[in-house]
């Protein structure tokens, strides 16, 4: 399978359906696997998102503790999801296959910073302020 396979395997409707899916005990579970998660994001394709998937934790982090909720539930579920689907090892692509094993963690990490792209945007300017 393809990058480009892969990318249009998954629809912003099957991404929509799964996210609805995901409660607040799976939010918790994502953040309490943090080393696992920041382990996969070095690897492979994902090393390049690897900025955004820590700006995903830490708005996920900042809704849970309450710091941060200026987002409907189903955004952080949606980022719960792509998350979740990076810690996974249960993938579309095993992890472990050598060059394209992390190409669907990284697709389905790209599709949630496009579906979401404005609800996270509002997030990384608080955030910013907030360092101020």
């Amino acid at each position: 399978m393809t990058e480009e396979e892969f990318k249009s395997s998954m629809t912003e409707e099957e991404f929509r359906s799964d996210s609805e899916k995901i409660d607040e005990s799976k939010a918790y579970e994502v953040l309490e696997d943090e080393d696992v998660l920041f382990g996969k994001a070095q690897k492979g394709k994902l090393a390049a998102l690897f900025e955004d998937i820590k700006l995903l934790f830490q708005m996920v982090k900042d809704y849970m503790n309450g710091s941060y909720r200026e987002v409907p539930w189903l955004t952080i579920a949606g980022i719960v999801f792509a998350l979740a689907y990076v810690i996974s090892p249960a993938d579309v692509i095993p992890d472990f296959i050598p060059v394209i094993g992390y190409m669907d963690d990284a697709a389905v990490v790209a599709l949630c910073l496009k579906l979401l792209r404005d609800d996270i945007q509002k997030y990384r300017e608080w955030a910013e302020k907030s360092k101020s």
